[in-house]
């Protein structure tokens, strides 16, 4: 019991310190306290960890923070160019491909936007599925509030986006319908 409330107070130390920037650098004070929002206690990140996410049960924040960023770091510093596709799904790419040759997409789906100012974001949960883990992400785009919701899966051993959105409004529902002629 001690030695798990001394992880509790190194964590939350821990998320204090990112929080206030972690020593970094001025210029990046904001967009680390845009992306650390996350000061609460949760598992360290262990090999104990990481083999329960390898056989199926949702990532800890550790696990899916370095994606997380990857995909919403460039809208924080306004140098989007689109998302890299390394961080998505094989079967997620070839969506977005149908999507685009249907001319279906009409917004980013990872920020249900066309363009992006004043942008953060930070993890709102991290929940186990099927196929992986479902990350909802909280946004702030313009002073508009939403919540976009990422489907996880691991590829080649490493946490990867498989869908983005819910039920009729996911990617890979839009390709099916791009699909269907309807």
């Amino acid at each position: 019991m001690i030695a798990d409330l001394r992880r509790v107070v190194a964590i939350g130390l821990f998320a204090s310190i990112a929080a206030c920037g972690g020593g970094a650098g001025a210029a990046d004070d904001n967009r680390t306290a845009a992306r650390v929002e996350n000061a609460v206690a949760l598992p360290a990140a262990s090999p104990a960890n990481a083999s329960k996410s390898a056989a199926g049960a949702a990532p800890d924040r550790a696990a899916v923070q370095p994606l997380i960023d990857r995909i919403y770091g460039p809208y924080v510093r306004g140098e989007l160019e689109g998302t890299p596709d390394d961080v998505q799904t094989a079967g997620l790419r070839a969506a977005f491909a149908r999507i685009t040759e249907a001319d279906e997409l009409e917004a980013d789906p990872y920020c249900e936007c066309q363009d992006f100012e004043h942008f953060s974001y930070r993890i709102a949960s991290i929940e186990p599925s099927a196929s992986g883990a479902i990350v909802r992400v909280a946004i702030s785009n313009f002073g508009e509030s939403t919540t976009i919701v990422l489907h996880l899966a691991q590829e080649d051993g490493q946490w990867r986006v498989a869908d983005v959105g819910e039920g009729d409004q996911s990617v890979l529902a839009m390709a099916r319908h791009a699909g269907s002629g309807d």
